[in-house]
């Protein structure tokens, strides 16, 4: 059986509409009051707007949900018994040498790595699940704590990975995941392009995950 909790928080935007944020993989351990102080965090950067309607303005509840998956029966798992010579070959085929991963980056603590290096460090999975639409799963550098973002170091990291021609929908923060993840949905408009780009975009596959190596130049255009 798998079990996982969702934290569904409710938030009133600057119009007296109400917002929905979930955050996947939640603690259940966190106290009420730890997690009411890092959802009035969001509350206070005034950075997220659809429409000209401020979002996340105040928070009204939030509720976890808990989720419980148990397989009764799947029949795509092989029922024959398998006579030990087949076991073994199998099993010398499949085995792979281990491979250490070494890295020669070092991680300093929040208040002392500055934004350029945080944007440096980002890892972006893009998807498009219908027309109009993107999100992006941003994967922030590990030991970076989302929460800990003030409201300048928020709006850079938004700016760098957000395409021109989007308008933020909604974000969700997923600091349960190693490393923490944003999750954001965007509205885009879609741009005219010529016949021989498309042909190049059909042969890409709809995911895309790439570093981001050059986010600090696409602020500085912007500027």
């Amino acid at each position: 059986m798998i079990t996982t909790f969702t934290l569904d928080a409710e938030f009133a935007n600057s119009d007296g509409s109400s917002q929905h944020l979930r955050l996947k993989n939640f603690d259940p351990t966190k106290i009420a009051e730890e997690i009411k102080a890092s959802l009035t965090k969001l509350t206070q950067l005034n950075l997220f707007e659809k429409d000209g309607v401020g979002l996340f303005k105040k928070v009204l509840h939030a509720t976890i949900i808990e989720k419980r998956v148990e397989t009764i029966f799947d029949k795509r798992v092989e029922t024959q018994t398998k006579d030990s010579s087949t076991r073994l070959m199998e099993q010398a085929q499949s085995e792979t040498l281990p491979v250490e991963e070494t890295t020669s980056y070092v991680q300093p603590s929040i208040k002392e790595r500055a934004t350029f290096d945080t944007l440096q460090n980002l890892t972006i999975t893009e998807e498009r699940p219908a027309p109009g639409t993107l999100i992006q799963k941003i994967e922030l550098p590990k030991g970076l704590d989302p929460w800990s973002l003030n409201e300048n170091q928020a709006i850079e990291l938004l700016q760098a990975c957000m395409p021109s021609n989007a308008t933020l929908m909604n974000v969700e923060v997923d600091d349960q995941s190693v490393p923490a993840r944003l999750i954001i949905t965007e509205a885009v408009e879609d741009q005219p392009i010529s016949s021989e780009a498309e042909e190049v975009t059909e042969t890409l596959p709809e995911k895309t995950r790439k570093r981001r190596k050059r986010l600090i130049d696409r602020i500085r255009k912007r500027e």
